[in-house]
């Protein structure tokens, strides 16, 4: 009773009940505090996006960010071949460390990158800084123009507006249609999960084009990159890419945004063992956690045009939205980490 009355009527506890209140409040919306104090974009797991939110996303995104964004569209421009390029850019060596031969290519001798959607998003900020490239190319109209035009015939892009984007109808849902995603998680998936499912589905026919063999020693892989013990290994070896998905899906490297970095070691796995070499492959195979973002998933993703022809995955043409799709769903999932 004593309490109760101290409580009630007198100040300090008043002012004690204000405290608790408010450290109740900032603990049930810590990530979205934290996103509104770093500038961070609103990320909302349980919305469907409107083409405000899609738009606000975008403004809201990072250059490095943006830069990935664009990568993912494959939109930005040829590497030209000049000495103040290779050897001056991060990530890009002299000219004589790469072959144009894809037949000559390996890793001590990689394919030179030809454009700079090849390269990580640092090589390209700094490009920027140079005056190589105008910062403008990754504007947010800039990536909805891309997009846009990727999406639909080219007859038909003239007539779309530009800055009104349907991203989940237009975009994530005719994405997911097109992999044969379930129409109930079609109809049901918020935009987040939604292009979640796109990601897992494109793990999973890597996971497919792989030998029970070379599975487990991509979980081995992917244990040492996690630090973490995945159980039952030889069994989950044995498993197509769907049930792999699920027996994984609790394991620290399928949760959050562990699991685009186990996507990343997947990729740059699933393109060795095929003989393809994709630039910066060992690059994309090392990077973990936050640093992910600051290199490959977006170009990593994008690159999955030389992956895609050398392990003949038949993703079709909605390969390079797809690619995008998966790209705002893996910033999206570090803004939430």
């Amino acid at each position: 009773m004593k309490f109760n009355h101290w409580i009630r009527h007198t100040l300090t506890g008043k002012i004690t009940i204000c405290i608790l209140a408010v450290l109740l409040i900032a603990t049930l919306f810590y990530s979205q505090i934290i996103q509104i104090f770093n500038n961070y974009p609103r990320i909302d797991v349980t919305r469907i996006d409107t083409s405000v939110d899609f738009k606000n996303f975008l403004d809201q995104c990072s250059l490095e960010d943006r830069i990935q964004l664009m990568q993912s569209l494959k939109g930005l421009d040829d590497i030209e071949l000049r000495d103040e390029y290779f050897g001056h850019l991060p990530y890009l060596d002299t000219l004589d460390k790469y072959t144009e031969d894809k037949d000559m290519a390996s890793a001590e001798l990689p394919l030179k990158p030809s454009t700079f959607n090849d390269v990580p998003p640092e090589t390209v900020a700094k490009a920027m800084d140079m005056g190589i490239i105008d910062k403008n190319m990754v504007s947010s109209e800039n990536i909805c123009r891309e997009l846009i035009w990727r999406r639909y015939n080219k007859t038909r892009y003239l007539f779309l507006d530009h800055n009104n984007i349907d991203y989940h109808k237009d975009i994530v849902q005719w994405v997911a249609e097109e992999h044969d995603i379930p129409e109930s998680k079609i109809n049901k998936l918020s935009t987040y999960y939604l292009e979640y499912a796109i990601a897992e589905k494109f793990f999973a026919e890597l996971w497919d084009k792989l030998t029970v063999e070379q599975r487990t020693a991509l979980l081995t892989q992917i244990e040492s990159n996690s630090n973490s013990t995945i159980h039952n290994k030889l069994a989950i070896a044995g498993m197509s890419g769907a049930a792999a998905i699920a027996a994984l899906s609790a394991t620290v490297a399928f949760t959050g945004f562990a699991f685009y970095t186990t996507l990343s070691s997947t990729i740059a796995t699933v393109a060795g063992l095929a003989g393809v070499t994709v630039p910066f492959a060992g690059y994309m195979a090392a990077s973990s956690g936050a640093a992910l973002l600051a290199g490959p998933v977006g170009w990593g993703i994008a690159a999955g045009g030389l992956v895609a022809s050398g392990i003949a995955m038949g993703w079709r043409e909605v390969d390079t939205v797809t690619n995008f799709v998966i790209t705002v769903n893996a910033i999206k999932t570090k803004y939430l980490e």
